[in-house]
C-alpha cells in the first residue's frame, strides 16, 4: 500500500465520521479566545483533496519530525525546499495506530489550511493534538496517555466524547507542554500561514 493510500484511508475511513466537536481555548498572552469546530467528515474532505491531487504526499527522511503538513512552500536548512500543500513524511507510513495518529495530526493542519483558517499557532497545535487523541480514543476505545501533554489531550478528547466542555486547565497544560519544545516556544504569539489550497 502506498503512503498516499494510507493517508487517504486513515483520514477518509476514520471512525469519527458523523460526529461533531467544538471547543475553545483562552490565550493568556493576549486575553483572546479561540474556537474550533470539526467532525470526522472534515477529515474525510482532506482525504478527498489528497485523492484529487490538491494535497500531495511525499517522503523526505531529512525532515526534523515524523511528518509535517506544509501549507506554503518552505525551505528547511539542511533539507531544502519543500512543496506547498503537502504531507511530508520522514519515512514510509504503516497502517499501525501510531502512524495513523501522526497522519490525523497533520491531517488536522491540512483541514485548517483547506479552510484558510488563520489562527494562533499554539492553538493550531492544541487542536491537532486533541483531534489526534480523539482519533485514538474512538478507534482504540482507550486513551493515549504518554506524558503530561498527551494525558491532557486525552482528557480533552474524553470530555468532548462525553459532550462536556473541556477543562480550561487541560487546554492550558497542553499549551504549556507544547511551548516547552524549542521549535514551538514562540507559537503563543504567532499565527499560522494557512491560506487555502
Amino acid at each position: 500500500m502506498t503512503d498516499t493510500q494510507i493517508v487517504k484511508d486513515t483520514l477518509g475511513l476514520n471512525p469519527m465520521r458523523g460526529k461533531h466537536y467544538r471547543f475553545e481555548w483562552f490565550n493568556t498572552a493576549d486575553a483572546s479566545t479561540h474556537s474550533f469546530a470539526f467532525g470526522g467528515d472534515s477529515l474525510a474532505a482532506v482525504a478527498d483533496a489528497v485523492h484529487q491531487g490538491k494535497i500531495g504526499v511525499a517522503v523526505n527522511a531529512a525532515i526534523p519530525a515524523k511528518a509535517l503538513y506544509l501549507p506554503k512552500r518552505h525551505t528547511i536548512p539542511g533539507v531544502g525546499a519543500l512543496p506547498a500543500n503537502h504531507f511530508i513524511l520522514s519515512r514510509a507510513m504503516t497502517t499501525g495506530i501510531n502512524d495513523q495518529m501522526v497522519i490525523v495530526h497533520e491531517g488536522t493542519h491540512a483541514l485548517c489550511d483547506m479552510r484558510a483558517n488563520v489562527m494562533n499557532a499554539l492553538f493550531a497545535e492544541i487542536v491537532a493534538y486533541v483531534v489526534q487523541s480523539l482519533y485514538h480514543r474512538v478507534r482504540m476505545n482507550s486513551g493515549f496517555r504518554h506524558g503530561a501533554m498527551y494525558t491532557a489531550a486525552d482528557d480533552v478528547a474524553q470530555a468532548l466524547l462525553d459532550s462536556r466542555t473541556p477543562a480550561p486547565a487541560d487546554l492550558e497544560l497542553m499549551g504549556t507542554e507544547i511551548e516547552a519544545v524549542s521549535d514551538y516556544a514562540d507559537y503563543r504569539s504567532r499565527t499560522t500561514d494557512y491560506n487555502g489550497l
